[in-house]
């Protein structure tokens, strides 16, 4: 828990110090690689103690009037995503170094980085959130600020198109969420809903970390979105970001008592969206749009 929190730190150090220096370009671009790869470092090393240990463990922080309690779980599924999450991230630095370095890019350094480790906290906070109110903060907070990476070169036409339709259906996944946590009434805490839940309810979240995770056919956004980001921000969106979406299916399954029928649906659509996927990519003519399929 202790890596884990010294993680999060270092990545806020990220979001603020490339701000406070960004008159000086150089120091921010070395500010917010260093801060986000030693976050990451800190993060996998967080990750595979979790990994080691086959206990749950649960903390709560403050309760708070009206919102109820904010706590985080911790155990070995939130583990295998945050080890992914921390990897990718800190991978993706060591390449940003190097490739915003280059004149045409340098400016982007200065926002980027702000944005950049804000997404990496903000996917870490979902992956290991109990309580509905902090998901669903962290869930808008991964939004605003891929919108912003995505939209970070908007000169380009593609790159405004791409973030207004992600926008657009990223809104539309919290919508879904929200609907969701409303109408269940099963508590506060997201890992532990109380009961069973008929089919046409469980569709909502289905729905909404179908959006996040490019499900077929609610992926119109993912091929348009990710070759439109900078490359080292594509790579978390392609290996982290649409994580998020598949682990949120699987804690919705698993803490609820889905039917069999849902069950059947949710093979369906990965088979679908791992078909349609194969096609796509391979008349795909960029790179980029090919690693999105």
């Amino acid at each position: 828990m202790t890596l884990l929190l010294w993680a999060l730190g270092v990545l806020a150090l990220g979001v603020l110090l490339p701000l406070v220096w960004q008159r000086t370009w150089p120091r921010a671009h070395v500010l917010g690689t260093g801060t986000a790869i030693g976050g990451a470092i800190l993060g996998a090393l967080a990750s595979v103690d979790m990994l080691r240990s086959s206990s749950r463990v649960q903390y709560f922080f403050r309760d708070f009037p009206a919102l109820g309690p904010w706590s985080i779980r911790l155990d070995a599924v939130a583990g295998v995503f945050l080890l992914v999450a921390f990897v990718v991230a800190g991978a993706s630095a060591v390449f940003a170094y190097g490739y915003l370095r280059a004149p045409s890019r340098s400016r982007l350094a200065l926002w980027l980085w702000p944005c950049f480790n804000l997404m990496v906290a903000a996917i870490v906070v979902a992956l290991i959130a109990n309580s509905v109110l902090l998901f669903l903060l962290a869930w808008e907070t991964l939004t605003i600020a891929s919108f912003l990476l995505v939209i970070m070169e908007h000169e380009k036409l593609e790159s405004r198109k791409a973030a207004w339709l992600y926008l657009l259906a990223s809104h539309a996944s919290t919508a879904f969420l929200i609907a969701f946590f409303a109408l269940h009434r099963g508590g506060q805490n997201l890992l532990s809903l109380p009961g069973a839940a008929p089919w046409w309810l469980l569709m909502l979240p289905l729905l909404g970390f179908g959006i996040k995770a490019g499900v077929v056919p609610l992926h119109v956004w993912l091929p348009e979105a990710h070759p439109a980001a900078p490359s080292h921000v594509s790579a978390v969106m392609s290996g982290s970001m649409v994580s998020v979406g598949i682990y949120g299916i699987f804690r919705i399954l698993t803490s609820t008592q889905p039917s069999v029928a849902l069950g059947t649906v949710v093979i369906l659509a990965g088979a679908m969206t791992a078909g349609a996927g194969a096609i796509q990519a391979m008349s795909a003519r960029r790179i980029k749009r090919l690693l999105a399929y």
